[in-house]
């Protein structure tokens, strides 16, 4: 059984793991000659947790077509399933 839990893009975006948002990476930035930055060195736990994100936004983006489910209505298919 296949659920779509409503979850906008926006909602994704502001929340991150572990209470951090995206703006507080703790990433250091690798800059050019010009001082402008080119590349960003992060801990191994976040960049696995960006990862994580990203496919979740993709699965989201994939499913966007799909028909919703009530949560009453997820409530009760999971108890017939015996798994609730």
């Amino acid at each position: 059984m296949r659920v779509r839990v409503g979850v906008t893009l926006s909602y994704l975006m502001r929340t991150y793991q572990g209470g951090n948002t995206m703006g507080e990476l703790r990433g250091k930035y690798i800059v050019n000659e010009a001082g402008q930055k080119t590349d960003i060195i992060l801990p191994m736990d976040e960049y696995e947790e960006l990862l994580e994100d990203l496919h979740d936004l993709a699965v989201i983006a994939e499913r966007k077509d799909e028909s919703t489910v009530s949560f009453d209505e997820l409530k009760r298919k999971l108890r017939a399933d015996g798994i609730l």
